[in-house]
């Protein structure tokens, strides 16, 4: 009678090198590495996709300065800021220089020719581009961030940017730079896990105009099944200061911005609650 053999444990030590060796390198890259994202999406953390961190004021009105403020977020999640306000021409530079460091280890500089960022972020590429740009860049380098999750074992805190160069000086002069370097913190990697990003369909954002309209789509490109939001809590989202009907009125032009762009089915307002149901679109960022 044969004798039923158990299946043997395989050691380490019967791997083959090779196969240990690409496997340290999968493990260095899921620590080392923000996770991949095609070139049509961009990728943003749930907390903060949900939160008001980036605001959707009106550029003409003076940005705030916070010191320690609680921002209000949608769902799990607390955050605390300390800096200028943040408003959405930050989110979008904040939103490309993250998909730059897919490649790039962290802790490692993002380098990139600034004519070519303005471009991808649908920015004029004259002076006062750059001057924008430049102005974005330094306010996110001046934050303090704190974000507490369920999902994390501890609260991270962190700077949006670390560091910038985009200039050098040369026998007392300052130098404008052709290649401009960002580093991110390596601690940013805790927010990144795949699935607590909100992947955002680039060319879509742009074609929106209205802040409230960017607002809302990334906000719902976070739930596949968005359930039903009053007014005030949009409005807490939005950050705004316009007065509630002032407010509903604007929504309603938002929400018809979003189906316009196939990003919503359809959407209803009833006793105060806002339903929306989206397209049948895929938002994965990618393969």
């Amino acid at each position: 009678m044969k004798k039923n053999h158990l299946p043997t444990a395989i050691t380490p030590e019967a791997v083959p090198k090779w196969i240990q060796e690409k496997a340290e390198e999968a493990q260095l890259k899921l620590q080392l590495f923000l996770p991949f994202c095609a070139p049509e999406f961009r990728q943003i953390p749930n907390e903060i996709v949900r939160s008001a961190l980036f605001t959707c004021r009106n550029r003409n009105t003076p940005r705030e300065n916070y010191k320690k403020k609680p921002v209000v977020v949608i769902g799990d999640g607390n955050i605390i800021y300390q800096g200028e306000e943040l408003r959405q021409d930050d989110e979008a530079v904040w939103m490309h220089l993250i998909y730059l460091a897919r490649e790039v280890q962290l802790g490692e500089a993002i380098q990139f020719v600034p004519h070519v960022f303005l471009h991808d972020i649908r920015w004029p590429t004259n002076g006062s581009g750059y001057d924008r740009l430049r102005t974005c860049l330094d306010r996110m380098a001046a934050t303090g961030l704190t974000i507490i999750s369920s999902r994390l074992d501890e609260g991270v805190n962190v700077s949006l940017i670390r560091k910038i160069e985009y200039s050098a000086q040369s026998e007392g002069k300052v130098i404008p730079l052709r290649v401009w370097r960002v580093w991110i913190e390596p601690e940013m990697r805790l927010l990144f896990d795949s699935e607590y990003l909100t992947c955002i369909r680039w060319e879509m954002y742009h074609a929106l105009r209205s802040g409230v309209a960017k607002k809302l789509f990334l906000y719902w490109s976070s739930h596949k099944a968005p359930f039903p939001v009053k007014t005030d809590t949009m409005m807490e989202l939005c950050s705004t200061r316009t007065n509630r009907r002032e407010f509903r009125r604007t929504l309603s032009e938002a929400l018809g911005e979003l189906q316009g762009v196939g990003f919503l089915a359809c959407w209803k307002v009833s006793s105060d609650l806002w339903t929306v149901k989206r397209d049948k679109i895929t938002d994965k960022c990618g393969s």
